[in-house]
């Protein structure tokens, strides 16, 4: 249609939608993107300065709502999951974890303070490859290496893959205070990794289903936080 005098009629139909526009040159006011560039390395986040109720920087929600909320047993502010009902999904619906990092990471550790609030596990990820899940009941995570902590000190190394069983790659149980701070960490180079607890190793494993990815923090669907998020090459 052609504009006479810059004008023209349209005759609309009852109960429809409509979008006009021109052939060429949409657009309102400009912007210039960025040069791409690599996620940063090394990475950290304390979640302090941040308004309270919002998403970290870089952070970005998978499933559940990661914010910041006021710290429970210190000072400052953490990063807290606050979904505790499950919701009835659609399609896969894997356990609340929010994702940052670069696909290309290799060789690093990631490693964050895990505090309790309800019966629900911590979980640090790495080396996250893809974030699509199985769509079955049993989805849980992203494909990559998971670190889980229970309340009770039962952990476990998982390598989760998609539409293939999760292996288990270590197993055991520590002592701990549920009611303090506790630190989690995994550490990639090669084929080695190693998850530690408080700065003390829990395994050393060598595995090569996942070569690099990203990065994650991690529960079920109830209350944890999360704080002094650190990735260090």
């Amino acid at each position: 249609m052609k504009p006479a005098n810059g004008e023209f009629e349209f005759t609309f139909d009852a109960d429809s939608l409509y979008s006009l526009t021109t052939t060429r040159g949409q657009g309102k006011g400009t912007a210039v993107s960025p040069p791409p560039a690599a996620f940063p390395l090394p990475y950290a986040d304390d979640f302090e300065g941040y308004s309270l109720q919002l998403t970290p920087k870089y952070l970005s929600d998978q499933d559940g709502a990661f914010e910041v909320h006021l710290c429970d047993g210190r000072n400052g502010q953490c990063l807290e999951q606050v979904i505790s009902d499950k919701p009835i999904p659609w399609g896969p619906l894997p356990d609340p974890f929010t994702l940052a990092g670069d696909a290309g990471w290799k060789d690093y550790s990631v490693s964050a303070d895990v505090h309790f609030l309800t019966a629900a596990p911590a979980v640090v990820m790495g080396r996250i490859d893809s974030a699509d899940v199985f769509e079955d009941d049993k989805a849980r995570w992203p494909s990559g290496y998971i670190l889980r902590l229970k309340p009770d000190g039962g952990w476990e190394v998982l390598s989760a893959r998609f539409k293939k069983p999760v292996v288990i790659l270590a197993s055991g149980s520590a002592r701990i205070d549920r009611e303090r701070w506790h630190r989690l960490e995994l550490r990639f180079k090669g084929k080695r990794i190693v998850a530690s607890l408080d700065g003390a190793p829990l395994a050393s494993i060598k595995d090569s289903a996942h070569a690099q990815g990203m990065i994650a923090l991690g529960t079920e669907w109830d209350r944890i936080q999360f704080d002094n998020l650190r990735v260090t090459p």
